[in-house]
């Protein structure tokens, strides 16, 4: 064999071997694909059977305990637990630990959907339980409600009452107001005689159950007092009552809830300030618990100044990673002709109302010297604590929608200020000694710093 042929020959057997290598290469990957596909649709099959499995027995949990259990938890008039009723108690039970985690069912859900955007139906009040001690008491009347139009406030204890013309019936510890409202729950007309502080002489109100438009932000200037209301349009509505020695460039606005269309009510209030000559103000955030993390958005940009940058409000963290919520706002110049902002909190201002606080406190407020601090920050004191308090409530929930209707709300994250580090979850944002005031002297503590 010539050296010409061997070499052939060599080259020949290098090429097929190489063929061979290409040929095998692309059939690797094709099984390694093959592989890889089995190993995730295996995972997600028994990922599926075991959570088909979980819910198959869930239910069957559920059946055994309607249909066989001796010992179930019985309802008000004596019944078993059944049902929505009976997911409830499950619900409560396994989520202890989770003091706002509540299963609704589809009529409550829809009620609850409705309120979010504003719309109630009712006298608009809640009154204090006979086991806080303060009975027959208003606690909150809800702005532009029946209750709140009739005049009735917070603070206002009631001494006797009548329905549908009735006579009246007198109130006390052992028949109390939410007493009557249990025996009297039709849309009739109520009537009231209370007691208010400050005034010697019992006072009448009368209303009626109806469905209506809540507000949230109610301004007190030197010509008046308005509700933002939303009946038709959002306009200033005019009320009579009034904060004397409010000075004619000062405006005092209680802002209750971030909810519905609290945004577009906080934004009609603002142009008012501006177009009225107020450069100081007093937002008093007493009551409000808080609300919904989107509408904070809106609203923050009006009260904080980052720089005329959008800024992070509140870093929400779940789990895990995936499970972290960012929310932000841009500065919005509508409030930056401001000299002064002071804001009153209580034990009762919460969540994203804290979250708004610390926004204001890592930012500064939207005004001209931008210095927002916690001399300019009223809270009102506990009873038997020496410096005011805020709620301290830095955890988010979420409602999950489930079949038919229904709805599961779960907390799901903590609440960090815009640092990243700072959650004043049972703790909340403690006031200076200055500034530890009792809910008579706030607003005077208030005014006091504006100037």
């Amino acid at each position: 064999m010539s050296e010409n042929q061997k070499e052939f020959n060599e080259s020949e057997r290098k090429a097929s071997a190489a063929r061979t290598k290409s040929e095998i290469k692309p059939l690797r990957i094709i099984l390694s694909a093959a592989i890889l596909v089995l190993v995730f649709f295996a995972g997600f099959l028994t990922n599926c059977l075991v959570a088909g499995r979980t819910a198959t027995n869930l239910n069957l949990v559920l059946k055994l305990i309607e249909q066989e259990g001796v010992f179930i938890t019985k309802t008000p008039s004596g019944e078993d637990l059944s049902g929505d009723e009976l997911i409830k108690a499950v619900v409560a039970s396994a989520l202890k630990e989770d003091k706002y985690a509540e299963y609704y069912t589809a009529e409550e859900f829809n009620v609850i959907k409705n309120e979010n955007k504003g719309a109630y139906d009712g006298l608009g009040m809640s009154v204090y339980s006979k086991q806080s001690g303060y009975f027959n008491e208003v606690y909150s009347v809800t702005l532009n409600s029946p209750a709140e139009k009739a005049g009735l406030r917070a603070g206002d204890v009631f001494l006797a009452a009548s329905y549908a013309g009735g006579e009246y019936k007198t109130l006390d510890q052992d028949y109390d107001v939410t007493d009557f409202f249990q025996d009297n729950p039709g849309t009739g007309e109520y009537k009231f005689k209370v007691k208010r502080e400050g005034s010697f002489a019992e006072k009448e109100f009368t209303a009626k159950r109806a469905a209506y438009n809540a507000s949230y932000v109610k301004l007190y200037v030197s010509e008046g007092s308005f509700v933002v209301s939303t009946d038709k349009k959002t306009e200033l509505s005019p009320r009579e009552d009034r904060i004397e020695g409010l000075a004619d460039d000062a405006a005092v606005m209680r802002f209750t809830r971030f909810s519905g269309n609290a945004a577009e009510q906080f934004k009609v209030a603002a142009e008012y300030l501006k177009n009225n000559g107020k450069t100081k103000l007093v937002l008093d955030l007493r009551g409000n618990g808080g609300g919904q993390m989107t509408v904070l958005e809106n609203i923050a940009g009006y009260l904080i100044d980052n720089g005329g940058k959008t800024g992070t409000i509140s870093v929400c963290r779940g789990k895990s990673e995936k499970h972290t919520e960012v929310f932000s706002t841009k500065f919005n110049a509508c409030l930056s002709f401001l000299n002064k902002t002071v804001v009153i909190a209580d034990e009762n201002t919460a969540s994203a109302s804290e979250a708004l606080l610390g926004a204001m406190l890592y930012y500064g407020a939207a005004e001209r010297d931008n210095n927002f601090s916690l001399n300019d920050l009223v809270i009102v004191k506990r009873e038997g604590e020496e410096k005011g308090r805020t709620y301290g409530k830095g955890i988010m929930q979420t409602t999950y929608n489930l079949v038919g209707g229904s709805a599961l709300k779960l907390t799901t994250a903590k609440i960090y200020w815009p640092d990243g580090e700072t959650c004043i979850h049972e703790t909340g944002i403690t006031a200076t000694e200055e500034n530890s005031v009792t809910a008579a002297n706030a607003m005077a503590r208030a005014l006091q710093i504006l100037g």
